[in-house]
């Protein structure tokens, strides 16, 4: 017992998108074990990969240049919320983003009880590798980290990544700005103090 719980420990504070990965493994694994026949598929064919394009070498690489995303949008589901990041919207590099992003593994999605890290790697058409980062903290509420379930979906041209996230108040519901405000800073003795940005009720789904 004191073994499997230092392992869910593990997988909690780690990538959810490896998380994932290992759960899915050790289930197929499960089912193959028990003797259940089950209809019988032809994997799907993964996307052909470039040299150097596959997610495991996009991670070993340094990237060339880097991005802080800044836009995300978000659905109250009731007992979860779904973080949506809409890859040709978003990413600032049009329809090349759901060109370059074919696999789930390019993504890296680690999070703590109040807050969410979104990083991915690509290989963009000039051949440089991309970093991006999108970092959702502090969080207006607390969430299940190890319940954390990524994916990625859309069509070839419309790609985007899911990121389903479980409530920790289950009742709770999520509007405005999920990210808290920064602390107000104190005002100056001289005029004109700069005021930290709120989050817009023209467009509140948005970190910005």
């Amino acid at each position: 017992h004191l073994g499997e719980a230092k392992r869910l420990e593990s997988l909690a504070a780690g990538d959810a998108v490896e998380r994932q990965a290992q759960v899915g493994a050790e289930a197929a694994g499960n089912c193959a074990g028990s003797g259940a026949s089950a209809p019988s598929r032809a994997p799907a064919p993964a996307p052909a990969a470039t040299s150097g394009s596959s997610p495991k070498e996009l991670w070993a690489a340094t990237p060339d240049e880097t991005a802080v995303l800044k836009q995300y949008r978000y659905l109250d589901e009731g007992q979860t919320v779904l973080v949506i990041v809409e890859l040709n919207e978003h990413l600032g590099i049009g329809d090349e983003a759901s060109e370059v992003v074919t696999a789930l593994q390019q993504f890296r999605v680690q999070c703590e009880a109040d807050s969410v890290h979104v990083q991915l790697r690509v290989r963009r058409r000039s051949g440089r590798i991309g970093h991006f980062e999108l970092l959702l903290a502090p969080l207006v509420k607390h969430i299940v980290p190890e319940d954390t379930v990524p994916r990625l979906r859309g069509k070839e041209g419309k790609r985007r990544l899911e990121i389903k996230l479980f409530k920790h108040d289950k009742t709770s519901t999520w509007y405005g700005d999920i990210v808290q405000e920064a602390a107000p800073k104190k005002r100056s003795s001289q005029a004109g103090g700069v005021r930290d940005a709120k989050g817009s009720l023209a467009n509140p789904l948005t970190a910005e």
